[in-house]
């Protein structure tokens, strides 16, 4: 399919008015020259990876494609026997991922762009600026070459950039197009909703809320996606440990502080969050004799505390009990199911731990 101008203001502005509602439900704000500076980098990569392809030849296009950008997204593929028909993207500058980008223009991502700018789109995000514009305008097409021969798309991601022009091309395209649950259901109200096929669900109470952020949802034929129990194992220096989860939101550590300040009856054990690079924010527990940072998931836990983790429900599938925070009021699968021990509020939250948790690991001691 050819690509015009609406398209490509279409995935522009899809994009930033997702990362708006998102970030303003859960209190984050993208403005700055840092944000100026990513959305630098994002174009240089792309720039280079455009005038590097022409040494290289064009990746072998796939009838039936499942477009990942994370590893959960493969281990997903993996799980519904698609491995083979997986292509990862990322930024690296390695050969496969410069082939991507063979047959793309930077000249028409130069006009396209200027012309999008030049429509006075007044977006209250800091990623709205000729950098950020003018390389998803190229990745866009770097996607349609990828799926111009699929008549069959999948992908994992609910709101991401990658997403949104997917479901773009699969919809001007006449394609069919699965979405693949990945995580926890949030309904954020008002979002570029995709357009779905077919609808791979992870959990059961996932199903009523996928309208969210799917057009004509009611309509999609639904799959399961086979249950796999996580293979966390036991790690003989933890005695009566508790996990927590994070989000990457402010609210964490608040619920990190209730936990620390109350706990001191085994060990405390914080899994960053696999997007979560540096550790710099919880280094006020450093001196915690207690508290450990873990990128490895531990079996032997007590309980999976978060604000909203899917982690949570990975644990269930091992019999340890997810507790969850609703520190943002937020809409979810998970507060809204009975199976789960959930909290509307952080002293709701404080009141439980103390009395079922502190207090009867104390009796327990004794």
């Amino acid at each position: 399919m050819k690509l015009e101008l609406e398209h490509y203001k279409e995935a522009y502005f899809g994009c930033l008015h997702n990362r708006n509602v998102v970030n303003k439900k859960v209190g984050v704000t993208e403005k700055g020259f840092r944000i100026y500076f990513q959305s630098f980098g994002y174009a240089l990569i792309v720039i280079l990876k455009v005038i590097l392809s022409v040494f290289f030849k064009a990746r072998s296009r796939k009838e039936i494609i499942f477009v990942s950008w994370g590893k959960l997204h493969t281990t997903l593929a993996k799980r519904l026997c698609l491995e083979p028909h997986v292509v990862v993207l990322n930024y690296a500058l390695k050969k496969d991922q410069i082939a991507f980008f063979k047959n793309t223009s930077l000249l028409l991502a130069v006009k396209y762009a200027s012309k999008i700018k030049l429509a006075g789109r007044d977006m209250d995000n800091g990623y709205d600026n000729v950098f950020f514009c003018f390389a998803t305008i190229v990745e866009f097409q770097m996607l349609r070459n990828l799926v111009e021969n699929a008549s069959h798309i999948y992908m994992a991601g609910q709101i991401d950039r990658y997403a949104i022009m997917l479901s773009i091309l699969a919809r001007e395209g006449n394609k069919e197009f699965s979405f693949v649950q990945h995580g926890v259901n949030n309904v954020f109200e008002g979002l570029y909703r995709l357009k779905a096929d077919n609808i791979y669900y992870l959990f059961g109470s996932s199903i009523p809320f996928f309208h969210s952020f799917l057009i004509g949802s009611e309509n999609a034929k639904y799959f399961p996606i086979p249950s796999v129990k996580p293979n966390y194992k036991v790690d003989p220096r933890f005695k009566n440990a508790i996990g927590f989860a994070s989000q990457i939101l402010d609210s964490d550590l608040d619920i990190l502080d209730i936990i620390i300040e109350n706990y001191d009856c085994g060990e405390i054990l914080i899994y960053p969050h696999p997007t979560e690079k540096s550790t710099k924010r919880f280094q006020k527990y450093a001196d915690r004799r207690n508290v450990f940072l873990c990128r490895e998931k531990v079996a032997n836990i007590n309980y999976l505390i978060s604000s909203g983790s899917t982690l949570g429900m990975e644990y269930d599938l091992i019999g340890v009990p997810p507790v969850f925070i609703n520190t943002l009021n937020i809409k979810s699968e998970i507060f809204l199911s009975k199976k789960f021990i959930s909290f509307p509020d952080l002293e709701s939250f404080k009141e439980w731990f103390q009395k079922e948790v502190v207090k009867k690991d104390i009796v327990a001691n004794n």
